[in-house]
């Protein structure tokens, strides 16, 4: 059986040269935890560098946390109500302002008269409805 390899120089006669084959496994013996000591630093080394890596590789790619997501989801979803409210609101105006006395000029006076009359009250209560509605969502009244 041959002896295990070593960092020495071994001699044909598989004895380490200067020494009793006693000595050769101490030295033997010495060497691998010599190594032993070696391999862990330099493993311990590679772990370090590979944590500094993963490190570096996070904190170059942004994150974003459920929490962030649902707040941005949440004020565009408040700009939107307001959009929409805005809209509303401005086609009441419009409609209120542009057909009904439109209607007047083309309609007998009595006829145009009685529309508006009919009219002028709904249309007033949806213009204060979508005030009061933009005044909840947005927070400050008109």
């Amino acid at each position: 059986m041959s002896p295990p390899v070593a960092l020495l120089c071994s001699r044909p006669d598989n004895k380490i040269i200067g020494q009793t084959a006693g000595a050769g496994k101490f030295q033997i013996s010495l060497a691998s935890i010599l190594f032993t000591l070696i391999e862990k630093q330099v493993v311990r080394g590679l772990r370090e560098a590979y944590e500094d890596l993963l490190t570096k590789i996070g904190d170059s790619i942004p994150f974003l946390s459920t929490t962030r997501i649902l707040l941005d989801i949440h004020l565009f979803s408040a700009k939107q109500t307001v959009s929409v409210s805005n809209f509303s609101s401005d086609f009441v105006d419009k409609f209120k302002n542009l057909v009904v006395p439109g209607l007047a000029l083309q309609m007998s006076s009595g006829v145009a008269e009685k529309m508006q009359d009919l009219l002028s009250p709904t249309m007033d209560r949806m213009v204060g409805s979508l005030d009061s509605l933009q005044a909840a969502t947005v927070g400050n009244p008109r």
